[in-house]
């Protein structure tokens, strides 16, 4: 408080009086000026080769007879304090276990974003992905189930820390850095990476399919076929045509496994799409079997899978898919929150061969929900991504053992068609397709139907089992590398600390090659890097430095606030009578 008071008695209020009566006389010396640029136009101005001044019009002179001057002013001070602790480490070791350089730099990565400063306490760890490591996390012990497959263990640790005391959120990034080349030779299998997973798609369509696209609907109903005897028109609206196509595959005309999926065209600014995914609370991953009150992702597969064919036989259009939040959380964590689940609705379709350039994602966060529903509402209606169409067309996927090309069918979609077939599908080739990849230097190959099929043939592909875990999502095999690491982070807006270490004597993975956890925390005024090491069977130099960096300043910020008024009298006078006969003789010629 005396630093507050020594710097209220540096103010000095007289410069405040000082700089109002600066201004009147800044006034004066205009009004100066201006009567000397009027004497000079009046020179310059002639009337009959006389100037207007020797015609005997004068300049005009102003001064102020008095100014008062009056002011009410209020100080007021606020006095910030901030505190920033830098930590940098090091690590040294001379022998073949213990920490990669690179985990210190993932979490030196992980402390600078800035949605860890919104909640009280941050707190993230690195760990491999088949770690058997058990980890006391909050006053109680987890370890990772190395039984499930690639996703759900790695969502099933997740859970249980989100279910955690005091836990808000959890996040997870699976960071793995080597390239995985796709090598098969038959074109129907792809294989790719996404956010450190590889996926794998092997197509296994069971049953034909059309795909129709409108353009512009017609006056009246058309009507064309679809294959041998069966009918379909194209109605005069999207949900008319929609409707008469779902009458068909209903009524068994279409043949088995029949069903029709429709994608309406997006609007003009356009908030929310036709096809939409929704997720659980600070979920990201799709699942099919999710539902909440009044949504849920039935048949999500099947839309994705439909949209993807389009997308492949219809180059011209690209889609737009937008992630969302409830307005729980805070806006920088939910911004981030709802870019995940639009860009994971993206891997299924970069996974099927999508060009990852023609799926556009962004965000609104929790932002539409805020609006609507105030601050911190659970809301399971804006825990979605929307898939936005192109405005220029609908699509119908019409699906069915009947569906076929014959020489009755008409139209046939161009670039001129206001609508028409823009292409039919086969059913999947039964025979086996080749599958092989290079994933780092390593190569697996393996024939199979289907992703089902791939994944009962992984144990007899050698080193398969000791690089990956697998997990059959749909038509696509996803990856996780043993070699992958893990970052998880911890949120808590109650706690001021997240308790995380070691649990187990031996700290390593199940083949015992290396150290597998680390441990940065982030408690609202400070940070600190700490490794749990453990013990080691073998007689090794392992080191770690670290240096940390406190600053803490002060600063006073000061408001001046008040009102003031002033006010002056202002005086015509004629110029001086010297000064009126100089000008005259100057004139004339006589001075």
């Amino acid at each position: 408080m005396q630093e507050g008071a020594n710097v209220l008695q540096q103010v000095d209020v007289s410069d405040i009086f000082t700089s109002l009566a600066l201004g009147i006389a800044e006034a004066q010396e205009r009004l100066d000026d201006n009567s000397i640029k009027q004497i000079l136009r009046l020179t310059d101005k002639q009337v009959a080769g006389k100037s207007l001044i020797e015609l005997g019009f004068v300049p005009a002179f102003y001064h102020f007879d008095y100014a008062d001057i009056s002011a009410s002013i209020q100080l007021k001070m606020a006095v910030k304090t901030s505190m920033d602790f830098g930590v940098q480490a090091r690590i040294e070791y001379a022998r073949t276990r213990g920490y990669d350089e690179s985990f210190l730099e993932l979490l030196n990565e992980s402390r600078q974003e800035k949605k860890r400063t919104e909640f009280k306490s941050s707190r993230t760890f690195l760990i491999n992905s088949n770690s058997s490591e058990r980890i006391d996390y909050q006053n109680k012990t987890l370890q990772m189930d190395q039984s499930s497959g690639s996703i759900e263990k790695v969502e099933m640790m997740k859970n249980e820390m989100r279910h955690s005391e005091n836990i808000d959120r959890v996040e997870v990034d699976v960071i793995d850095r080597e390239e995985m080349r796709n090598t098969s030779n038959s074109s129907e299998v792809v294989v790719t990476k996404r956010d450190g997973y590889g996926m794998i798609y092997i197509p296994n369509r069971q049953t034909k399919a059309a795909l129709l696209k409108v353009h512009q609907y017609p006056e009246s109903e058309n009507e064309y076929q679809i294959g041998e005897g069966i009918n379909y028109k194209i109605k005069t609206s999207y949900q008319a045509t929609l409707d008469g196509l779902n009458a068909l595959a209903n009524g068994g005309a279409l043949g088995s496994d029949a069903k029709v999926i429709g994608y309406k065209r997006s609007v003009a600014n356009d908030t929310v799409g036709d096809f939409s995914v929704f997720f659980g609370h600070d979920k990201d991953r799709v699942d099919e079997g999710f539902s909440d009150n009044n949504v849920n992702n039935a048949g999500v597969f099947d839309q994705i899978n439909a949209l993807a064919e389009i997308l492949l036989k219809d180059a011209s259009i690209n889609v737009d898919i937008v992630g969302y939040t409830d307005s729980t959380g805070t806006e920088s964590y939910n911004r981030g929150l709802g870019m995940r689940r639009a860009e994971r609705v993206k891997d299924h379709l970069v996974a099927r061969g999508v060009p990852s350039a023609r799926v556009r994602t962004k965000t609104k966060g929790e932002i539409p929900a805020r609006e609507k529903n105030g601050d911190g509402q659970h809301d399971e209606n804006f825990r979605r991504v929307d898939v936005l169409m192109p405005q220029s067309a609908d699509y119908f996927y019409i699906q069915g053992s009947n569906v076929k090309k014959n020489s009755t069918i008409e139209p046939d979609f161009d670039d001129s068609s206001a609508y028409g077939i823009i292409a039919f599908l086969p059913k999947s080739n039964s025979s086996d397709k080749n599958v092989s990849f290079e994933y780092g230097n390593q190569s697996f190959e393996a024939n199979a139907k289907s992703a089902e099929d791939f994944s009962q043939k992984e144990t007899t592909i050698q080193g398969f089992d000791e690089t990956f875990s697998s997990e059959v999502h749909n038509e696509v095999v996803q990856l996780l590398s043993h070699s992958a690491t893990l970052r998880f982070t911890s949120y808590s807006n109650t706690s001021e600390e997240i308790s995380i270490q070691s649990s187990s004597s031996e700290v390593g993975t199940e083949s015992g090659s290396e150290n597998t956890l680390l441990v940065d925390e982030t408690v609202n005024s400070s940070s600190r890097l700490r490794n749990d090491a453990g013990a080691s069977e073998e007689e090794s130099t392992f080191a770690v430095g670290a240096s940390v960096d406190f600053r803490m300043s002060r600063q006073f910020e000061m408001e001046v606030t008040g009102n003031a008024s002033m006010s002056a009298r202002l005086s015509s006078v004629p110029a001086p009578d010297a000064f009126t006969e100089h000008i005259r003789k100057t004139l004339n010629g006589e001075a």
